[in-house]
């Protein structure tokens, strides 16, 4: 059977043995297991569990276990699988009769495992098309192990719930990178990396083709840009040309009209439009002198009265 590195092994094993032996009836005292490298399987002293907790070599101490119940139950479990732990299991039990004592020489041979992950039908350098179905398989050489017992990952990270030896999907280009797998119970021990990569469906040829005509676009775009400011240009002033024109045509027209003001004031008489002799109203304007002698002088020129005509709107009644 076999393991993979860093996992547990359940060795299943169970045994018999008669009533009596020689007219004793028998009862088992001790169970041991032990590694043989010999075809006789001779007890070499060393275990890798012992009943009685004697003699058990260092390499194996708190990792095994065996079952609670021991009548004719053998089984043993062995944790935390190292390389070195590849070999030959026996089993032994010795009974109350000095001459009963029985060592199952087949024993069962265990080899630990390392996970590998290989791709089926691989391109070169592991390249696949975006869009086909791809097949990676944690293998193990001669060694068949359960759906659940393996984890995958994918740039360190677990992939899901996949625990098939088989992973397979139709790949897109983001599903570039390299994948491993490892033991489901030990998870830091990992296959090495394969690096799957993805071809995009665009070829080269394709992606010239894409970046020329974007580049024929941008082209296009800037000559007909070049086109609208030639023509705008020669026609007429820009729009800031315009609104600057426009603003100095403002101020030079204020300018014009504030001196027209002032000389009207002061050279022009007011013109004023004809009236007839109904529409016409006749006022006297006085001025009171600030002083006597302004007074006195008023008085000598009371008859001095000016006379202005104002004339009536136009009644529309």
């Amino acid at each position: 059977m076999c393991a993979l590195r860093g996992s547990s092994v359940v060795i299943p094993c169970t045994y018999y043995y008669p009533e009596k032996y020689n007219g004793t009836t028998l009862t088992v005292v001790t169970v041991k297991w032990f590694r043989s490298t010999t075809p006789d399987a001779v007890d070499s002293n060393t275990y890798v569990y012992h009943s009685t907790g004697t003699n058990v070599s260092t390499e194996y101490k708190q990792r095994t276990e065996y079952p609670e119940n021991k009548v004719k139950n053998c089984t043993l479990k062995i944790r935390d699988l190292k390389s070195s732990d590849t070999g030959r299991y026996c089993f032994r039990f010795e009974t109350n009769h000095h001459s009963a004592k029985w060592t199952d020489v087949t024993g069962v041979s265990l080899s630990i495992r390392e996970p590998k992950v290989t791709l089926d039908h691989p391109g070169p350098d592991n390249t696949v098309k975006e869009g086909s179905l791809v097949s990676l398989t944690c293998s193990f050489v001669h060694c068949n192990l359960r759906e659940s017992s393996i984890v995958w990952y994918k740039e360190g990270q677990p992939i899901g719930n996949e625990k098939s030896t088989k992973l397979q999907f139709n790949v897109s280009y983001e599903d570039s990178g390299k994948y491993g797998c490892a033991s489901a119970e030990n998870s830091s021990i990992k296959s090495e990396e394969i690096n799957l990569i993805v071809k995009s469906r665009i070829t080269n040829e394709g992606m010239k083709t894409i970046l020329m005509a974007v580049a024929a676009s941008i082209a296009f775009g800037i000559l007909m840009l070049g086109i609208i400011v030639f023509i705008k240009r020669r026609n007429g002033p820009s729009i800031g040309e315009y609104f600057n024109k426009a603003e100095s045509q403002d101020r030079t027209d204020n300018i014009s009209n504030t001196v027209g003001d002032s000389n009207l004031d002061r050279n022009e008489p007011i013109q004023q439009a004809p009236a007839s002799e109904d529409d016409l109203q006749y006022t006297t304007i006085q001025f009171q002198p600030k002083s006597p002698e302004r007074k006195k002088h008023q008085e000598e020129e009371d008859a001095s009265v000016i006379y202005s005509t104002v004339a009536k709107p136009a009644n529309n009644m």
